[in-house]
């Protein structure tokens, strides 16, 4: 699947697996286009995984995200749970949670060395509120992570967990290659979540991040 590059996106994503249980993509290469859009065109992620239980992706190529003249923190899959609307405010996304996400035995790749896509994988639950990871009712647990290829240039992470109500998830041998500032980014909060088993290979700095005090 090739994202046709036109000004009718706003930001939508290509696949929406919300509201719905037991959902995968499969089989498939989704390229979004990226070097060949800018930020009037841009469009969001490739995957979206949203209000469900167990479903995701296996056996899918990511290819080419955001776009030529913005640096999105938007990934190419976003796992995301929210309590009420304005949790994650400039996220679109429904109010539930995410139990038994899989994404297995994919490929994340950014074909050139231009780092304007900030990340492969969010796990999202809130975090700009300061809540108590008690308080959360929406979570995104028990998620699978594993048995993936990760190559090429993301400005942040490649793998993000992020918020207190993201908890016991597994992210584990996975193979990364490329720059980031880490492989796998546990922040914001999260909790009980767990990498193991994962490579790690000819791995360097961003380049846009040098001058960054704040990293």
């Amino acid at each position: 699947i090739n994202a046709e590059v036109n000004t009718r996106w706003g930001g939508k994503h290509l696949f929406y697996t919300q509201d719905c249980d037991n959902f995968f993509v499969k089989h498939l290469k989704i390229d979004q286009n990226g070097r060949n859009r800018n930020y009037t065109q841009a469009m969001g992620a490739s995957l979206i995984v949203n209000k469900t239980k167990n479903s995701g992706a296996y056996d899918v190529t990511f290819y080419d995200a955001s776009d030529t003249t913005s640096q999105s923190s938007t990934p190419q899959v976003l796992i995301i749970a929210k309590d009420v609307t304005d949790d994650l405010i400039g996220f679109d996304a429904l109010i539930g949670g995410v139990d038994g996400a899989k994404i297995n035995k994919c490929r994340f790749s950014m074909p050139d060395k231009n780092t304007r896509c900030g990340f492969a994988i969010r796990l999202l639950t809130d975090f700009l509120k300061m809540r108590s990871r008690d308080s959360f009712v929406n979570v995104i647990k028990n998620c699978d992570i594993s048995d993936n290829e990760f190559d090429g240039d993301y400005f942040w992470n490649h793998v993000e967990l992020a918020g207190g109500g993201t908890k016991f998830n597994d992210i584990s041998r996975n193979r990364f290659t490329g720059s980031g500032l880490t492989a796998v980014d546990f922040d914001k909060g999260c909790n009980y979540n767990t990498a193991s088993f994962n490579t790690v290979e000819n791995w360097t700095f961003p380049t846009n991040q040098v001058s960054n005090s704040n990293v």
